[in-house]
């Protein structure tokens, strides 16, 4: 007997929810490119460490965090490496979310992965897709009932790709890769997608207008938005990469696919996220940028001092600087900026470390300067090394006097020479010749492993790599010994004799000296992506490769690429100009003059991302105060206007900060004076700026005043100018003040008459 309909007609309703409640999210580890190499010729990117953890640790905690119930991993290579790890960790321990890992060994491509999923029969209903190398604090709740709500009303939509909007000059946009998106202005449906790589340079998009405007009278054509690689997916999608063997590629091929197809008739739509962080580390440019976000707290609450990973212990000494338990620092060593130290790391006198990450149990020597790098365990760096913009794996040794250029990456057990100068973009490794010859890494390799011992087994027999990465020799059975045939001994002592050979010529000491170790790692283009991905795209792409658009064009009108520093070309002169903290908070205040969002919802998100990026208030009003002046413009009219819109905003934020002498209505006022000395066109309207301040009760007189005072003791130049120019304000003040003190005791004496 079926169970009675309550009043509602609810029938079985709280068993349905139940069902429906079920999230469930696919994560394919392997990403099929060679992007890391050498790196990953060892090891999957997904275990790679970005700021000491394992990259798929931020995948999964994201999942987490979004209250997924089930995580199925597919994994092609390393595969026993991936299960090892995750057996070790806290994620087989939780009941939820469960994590299960399938191991299919001949995917080519996340098409590939996806038709395994599918035939498999393990995904029941709406799934989210995402690869090993996302980082993102987002919570996927508003996009899950977003897509939802939208596949009542539209039965065909399969898809809900999360685009974050950013800037052209975004540092979190992969170089080489990026993309355009035309979308419906209302209801964000995609309606055709177009990769945009610089080379070669597209002058034109080709577009169906027939079908992008039909029944639609608005369009918006998207260059500023970053694919972030997550995905809500119908259970349709899978279906659809099963029927076509021809998908392969998520983006240029599904959802091309889907959008140019005159028979499918699905629809794909985009959930864009502005405040929230989401990344993949596509590359080894991402890799940077992201844990520079990771330091700078973007993406809070994973931060290093949150101790994601159960043994780690690192707390905040300074804003931005992390540091472990059982750290040896000499006192004169300088930790400046952005950086990470990991437990068991010595770091001698006279060193200094910049926006770099240091991971566990590594020796540095004296007067070392690292910048910019990322230091991986077991590390050893001799005296007065020089190290900047590269990756040092684990186990590598860097010998006294030695200097690592931008741009290098040194792979697990590289020794440098002593006094060795590396050229920029050098690529080292230990791996085997025939391994690098043949290009293959963590994506496109045949060193897969399951639990199968015997395969293993049989794979070793046959002179497979081993886990290491070197080729073992070929050894004979039982059965080839009791034939006794002294040729086929030869012929295996000859192979024995090359072999060594071969591995006594992996060292190339003319690059890394003579008491070095390692050969540079040749390129191979990937079969998979020659015909589609201009190889000059890729190199943009690298660690320290820094890169314009307005470098792009000229490289396009010359036909030769530009591998020159021009003006704005370095990290250096970037990191200065658009600090990651700074534009976080421009892209709030954009968004909220745009848009004329309250001042009680803008402090409200200022107050909060302020404390996530671990902000002063002096670093929030050097954001604020520049941000609501240029949007006032030069203007008397322009700038009355807008302060009196947004001043109390700059109002709220003048608490003065406890580590701070100068109070924070000084602060306001010696923040602007700074602005109008690097704005020459506002010095002639600061005295408008400074009265708005008095009359809007943003600064208080005794404040001007004594700003006034101080600075006309000790300025020069042109802020000696600026400062004399309010001598007339400061005047009329006093007088004011004067009168209104007459106009008291007047009162007073006539109330005492009465």
């Amino acid at each position: 007997m079926p169970p009675k309909k309550d009043a509602k007609g609810g029938g079985n309703k709280k068993e349905n929810i139940e069902v429906d409640e079920v999230l469930q999210a696919v994560v394919v580890a392997d990403s099929f490119n060679h992007r890391y190499r050498p790196l990953t010729l060892d090891k999957p990117r997904c275990l790679l460490p970005l700021a000491n953890i394992p990259l798929i640790e931020y995948t999964l905690e994201f999942l987490a965090a979004s209250d997924v119930d089930e995580i199925y991993i597919i994994v092609c290579a390393h595969a026993e490496q991936i299960s090892g790890y995750l057996k070790d960790t806290k994620w087989k321990r939780m009941a939820r979310p469960r994590i299960h890992i399938i191991v299919a060994e001949q995917l080519r491509s996340l098409g590939d992965a996806l038709r395994e999923v599918d035939q498999q029969h393990i995904i029941k209903s709406d799934f989210i897709l995402v690869n090993g190398d996302v980082v993102s604090n987002m919570n996927l709740e508003k996009a899950l009932a977003e897509h939802r709500a939208r596949k009542t009303v539209d039965k065909n939509a399969i898809m809900t790709m999360v685009l974050k909007q950013a800037s052209v000059a975004h540092r979190t946009r992969a170089k080489g890769e990026e993309a355009l998106f035309v979308l419906d202005s209302k209801t964000n449906e995609c309606l055709h997608f177009e990769s945009m790589e610089p080379y070669p340079q597209k002058n034109r998009v080709n577009l169906d207008v027939e079908m992008v405007f039909k029944k639609r009278s608005e369009v918006s054509i998207r260059s500023d938005l970053i694919d972030c690689q997550i995905d809500i997916c119908a259970l349709d999608v899978l279906a659809l990469f099963t029927e076509n063997f021809d998908y392969q590629d998520i983006r240029k091929h599904f959802v091309r696919g889907v959008l140019e197809s005159d028979i499918l008739g699905q629809t794909i739509y985009a959930h864009i996220v502005r405040e929230e962080y989401a990344a993949r580390a596509r590359n080894t440019q991402m890799y940077e940028s992201i844990s520079k976000d990771v330091l700078g707290r973007f993406t809070y609450p994973m931060v290093p001092d949150s101790n994601i990973l159960e043994d780690q212990t690192y707390s905040a000494i300074r804003p931005h600087i992390y540091k472990e338990e059982n750290v040896v620092l000499s006192r004169s060593v300088v930790l400046e900026h952005r950086v990470v130290v990991g437990s068991g790391t010595e770091i001698s006198g006279g060193t200094t470390v910049k926006d770099s990450i240091i991971g566990r149990n590594c020796k540095i020597g004296q007067n070392v300067v690292i910048e910019g790098s990322y230091i991986w365990d077991n590390v050893v760096i001799g005296d007065n090394v020089r190290i900047k913009r590269s990756i040092i794996a684990h186990d590598v040794v860097v010998r006294a006097g030695a200097e690592v250029q931008k741009g290098c990456i040194l792979s697990y057990g590289v020794v440098i020479g002593t006094s060795v100068k590396l050229p920029e973009f050098t690529k080292l490794t230990r791996s085997t010749v025939e391994q690098n010859s043949r290009g293959a890494d963590d994506e496109d390799d045949d060193s897969f492993a399951d639990d199968d011992d015997d395969e293993v087994e049989e794979e070793d027999e046959e002179g497979d790599e081993s886990k290491d990465g070197k080729r073992k020799a070929t050894k004979t059975g039982d059965d080839d010994e009791a034939d006794g045939d002294d040729e086929d001994d030869d012929d295996d002592a000859d192979e024995d004799a090359e072999e060594k050979t071969l591995n006594e010529e992996k060292n190339d000491l003319d690059v890394v000296g003579v008491d070095g170790k390692g050969h540079v790692f040749i390129e191979v283009p990937d079969e998979d992506e020659t015909e589609e991905i201009d190889p000059r795209n890729i190199e943009l792409g690298y660690i320290g490769r820094d890169y314009t658009w307005e470098e792009q064009e000229e490289d396009d009108k010359s036909g030769e690429d530009s591998d020159s520093e021009g003006p704005g070309a370095s990290s250096e002169d970037f990191d200065d100009e658009v600090d990651n903290r700074k534009e976080q908070i421009e892209e709030i205040l954009e968004t909220s003059f745009t848009d004329g969002t309250s001042i009680d919802d803008v402090f409200t998100e200022l107050k909060t991302r302020r404390l996530g990026l671990n902000m002063s208030f002096h670093d929030l009003r050097s954001v604020l105060i520049p941000a609501v002046l240029k949007l006032a413009g030069t203007s008397r009219d322009g700038i009355t206007k807008t302060l009196t819109r947004w001043g109390e905003l700059i109002k709220r934020f003048s608490q003065t900060d406890v580590y701070q002498t100068v109070s924070g209505p000084l602060d306001i006022i010696r923040i602007t004076v700074d602005f109008c000395v690097q704005h020459e066109p506002y010095r002639k309207q600061f005295v408008t700026i400074l009265k708005a301040y008095y009359d809007l009760d943003v600064v208080e007189e005794d404040s001007i005043v004594k700003w006034h005072r101080e600075a006309s003791a000790t300025s020069s130049g042109v802020v000696a100018q600026i400062v004399g120019s309010a001598t007339p304000l400061i005047k009329w003040l006093e007088e004011a003040e004067e009168d209104e003190d007459d106009d008291d005791d007047e009162e007073e004496e006539e109330e005492e008459e009465e």
